[in-house]
């Protein structure tokens, strides 16, 4: 598979690591284009947002200018949800199906309690 046809799914994606860490480490990577434009990001949590609102959320995790503008030019989607929840997962589920996203080579990456890893796996 191509660096194209990445889907980094990030569960806990509007939490403090989030914010803190994994936001400057996907700007670095779409920068130096590890990451390619046309890469997925899909962040689950349980917040209420949408697509517009999560990857807002995401620039303004940041300060830095190049780091904004690198996130905000990404593929982001969103999926609400519980890691302790199936339903979650088959709406995640739906949405790779409808972004035609199925045969993608997939990340996941988990910035959720550990207690909840076990059953998010």
């Amino acid at each position: 598979m191509e660096r194209d046809e990445t889907t980094l799914i990030i569960f806990g994606g509007t939490g403090d690591l989030a914010k803190r860490k994994l936001v400057p480490a996907l700007s670095a990577l779409l920068e130096e284009g590890t990451l390619s434009n046309k890469s997925l990001i899909i962040g689950v949590s349980r917040k209420n947002l949408n697509d517009i609102s999560y990857k807002q959320f995401l620039v303004d995790s940041t300060s830095k200018n190049k780091e904004k503008r690198y996130i905000s030019e990404a593929n982001v989607k969103y999926s609400q949800g519980e890691a302790s929840e199936i339903s979650s997962f088959v709406k995640l589920n739906e949405l790779i199906i409808n972004l035609n996203k199925q045969d993608n080579c997939k990340i996941f990456y988990f910035t959720i309690s550990p207690k909840l890893i076990p059953n998010a796996i």
